[in-house]
């Protein structure tokens, strides 16, 4: 095993992801300025895990998923830090979107009433 870092209450969780998903697990890293993955992976998850707390001792999904939104909007520093250094890594390189291999790109599609 490595070396211990961080909280030496913390303990190690496995996690299982496929090859697509560490590729944009890594972007998220690289361009969110995590320290790592499991850092990443922990700031990511603790909004669900407040708010499954919030759901479990209120016994109000709703209250759960109202904390889930409050917790989310305090990432959104990290988010305007992804966003910004992904378009500017996205400038340098020339690209209109980040190739992540194997990835299939997201294409949002209306129907013809909708308003976007």
């Amino acid at each position: 095993m490595g070396k211990a870092t961080g909280n030496i209450s913390q303990k190690a969780v496995a996690v299982k992801l496929n090859k697509q998903q560490i590729e944009v697990l890594d972007r998220l890293v690289e361009n969110g300025e995590f320290e790592g993955r499991s850092h990443a992976i922990r700031e990511l998850l603790l909004p669900a895990l407040q708010a499954g707390i919030v759901a479990m001792n209120t016994g109000s999904g709703l209250k759960g998923i109202f904390r889930y939104g409050r917790e989310i909007k305090k990432l959104n520093d990290r988010y305007d830090k992804m966003a910004k250094n992904g378009k500017e890594f996205r400038e340098a390189s020339r690209q209109q979107q980040i190739d992540l291999e194997g990835v299939p790109k997201i294409t949002v599609k209306l129907d013809e009433g909708a308003v976007a």
